[in-house]
């Protein structure tokens, strides 16, 4: 993989999962004061539907790509923690089911953020 495509699908991951856990952290504030109805697309769970497998797909690529290279496990263990939170918090479906599910997301964020920090050091050796 390319150093440029590398950095590239590092930083559309931790976007992703950033706005992934700003989002979910966020929406209930909102339809608590009424910023948003219950209909809107941010609330709508098609949106979580869509956002949530292609974040998977995402970090998967980018952070086995990158463990071939500079063979640290961190982030990965990161990302499948930070997927498993989402996944449980799926199956409880409780009242702080988003603040899991944004908990997930900063979990993956880091994870590319560190799988970056990672390839940066790596490409300086």
């Amino acid at each position: 993989m390319s150093k440029f495509l590398s950095w590239h699908i590092d930083l559309l991951g931790f976007s992703v999962s950033l706005l992934c856990a700003i989002h979910c952290l966020l929406i209930p504030l909102f339809l608590a004061v009424g910023v948003f109805q219950t209909d809107s697309i941010f609330s709508h769970e098609l949106v979580e539907y869509i956002v949530i497998p292609v974040s998977l797909l995402i970090a998967a690529w980018a952070l086995y790509k990158a463990y071939q290279k500079h063979k640290n496990s961190t982030p990965l263990i990161l990302a499948f923690s930070g997927f498993l939170i989402i996944m449980i918090s799926y199956l409880l479906e409780q009242d702080y089911f988003h603040y899991l599910v944004g908990l997930g997301g900063l979990s993956i964020a880091i994870a590319h953020f560190y799988n970056w920090k990672l390839l940066h050091k790596k490409s300086k050796n």
